[in-house]
């Protein structure tokens, strides 16, 4: 099973056919990783894939190697039925800075039952389906194989749309959905039509804050919904007004040339998380919109360069436009663990671009990794 996931949309998973080889169509433009997966055998990745509009990649293969512990389960609802087709994502949690690996997913079969291998360590699961709420846990991987189930209620469904104060329907807006009350999961997105209509599914019951953004609106303030276990809520109005933007460009501290594969976020200092660009092109431009007025502060991130915190941006009664945010190219360390160590792969996952894209997946090399073993230069100290 192949994945292609972004932070920004859900991921697209893919099974590979007898030879190991897999396809995706019509992936959205964007910057991705492509993780395998599969019983008995460890996860593996490939590095960030950048694919601009129209583009084809072909022979993106991946190795595995074999080993790990099983982990599985079923996935069921409140009443005691199976639920077929449920998403269960696992992500090791390492000791490292940025604290978590990449994600391995897994579809429920026809009887509610997945199955999935993974290396030792923490790992966190959450599991989703568009007509239930999501759930989630938290456990360790030993050695032992590991019986997860997952239980969901039904979710409710909400349809609306969006409109701007002088009752235009505003297409493309983003629509995001949050719990009022802490401890509920009640959050969803949705992309408005050209219509401005737009449907969350999944939704969990209780008081919820509706707001939308896109290009040139913004929510002024959310617009406020109550829902019960599986009910269906239809003539929602999300409204917005106007909206900003920010823009600007991502370089390389050292050339000023733009870098490629970069995510910024702008943060809003009265309410958190405000909006997202990227990854961004070859020339490091990005642009953030259905901003509302207010100080922000912007971060980047991108797999070649040291993250970068802290750049400060006032909207005022205009787009912010020009901003330069500099970014220090990283290092990249490899070696080899000796035999008194137990090696493992990392899993990864793909980060968006437009993209088409096909390979092939085999399982690793294991006298290539006994010739390493072997060979002292190969290994790192300890």
């Amino acid at each position: 099973m192949c994945q292609m996931v972004s932070p920004d949309a859900p991921s697209t998973v893919v099974v590979t056919d007898a030879s190991g080889a897999w396809r995706a169509p019509a992936i959205v433009a964007g910057s991705y990783k492509v993780t395998a997966s599969a019983v008995g055998f460890l996860p593996g990745s490939t590095s960030s894939l950048a694919v601009e509009a129209g583009e084809h990649k072909d022979r993106v293969d991946l190795a595995l190697a074999s080993g790990g512990t099983t982990v599985s389960g079923t996935v069921s609802d409140i009443g005691g039925g199976v639920i077929a087709g449920a998403r269960v994502t696992m992500q090791p949690i390492s000791r490292g800075a940025r604290g978590a690996t990449d994600k391995v997913i897994a579809l429920s079969g026809d009887d509610g039952r997945y199955q999935l291998t993974l290396a030792a360590g923490d790992c966190a699961a959450a599991v989703t389906h568009d007509d239930y709420t999501r759930d989630r846990k938290w456990f360790r991987v030993t050695a032992t194989p590991l019986v997860v189930d997952f239980v969901l209620a039904p979710g409710a469904t909400l349809r609306g749309q969006v409109v701007a104060s002088d009752g235009t329907a505003v297409a493309g807006a983003e629509v995001i959905s949050r719990a009022e009350r802490r401890g509920l999961d009640s959050s969803g997105r949705a992309i408005a039509d050209a219509d401005g209509k737009f449907t969350l599914k999944g939704i969990g019951a209780g008081a919820l804050a509706l707001t939308a953004s896109a290009r040139g609106y913004a929510s002024k303030s959310p617009t406020k919904v109550t829902v019960g276990v599986g009910e269906q809520l239809d003539d929602v109005k999300v409204l917005v007004d106007r909206g900003f933007s920010i823009s600007g460009t991502i370089v390389a501290a050292a050339t000023r040339k733009g870098i490629a594969g970069v995510r910024v976020d702008a943060y809003s200092l009265s309410s958190g998380i405000a909006g997202t660009a990227g990854p961004t092109g070859a020339d490091g431009a990005f642009e953030i919109t259905g901003l509302g007025r207010g100080n922000y502060m912007l971060s980047a991130e991108g797999d070649n360069a040291m993250p970068a915190y802290g750049k400060p941006a006032e909207i005022r009664e205009q787009d912010v436009t020009g901003l330069v945010i500099e970014m220090t190219a990283g290092v990249r360390l490899s070696g080899h663990l000796d035999h008194d160590f137990r090696p493992t792969v990392a899993a990864a996952a793909l980060q968006p671009t437009q993209m088409l894209g096909h390979g092939a997946i085999r399982s690793g090399d294991r006298h290539a990794h006994a010739r390493a073993r072997r060979d002292p230069h190969l290994r790192s100290s300890r």
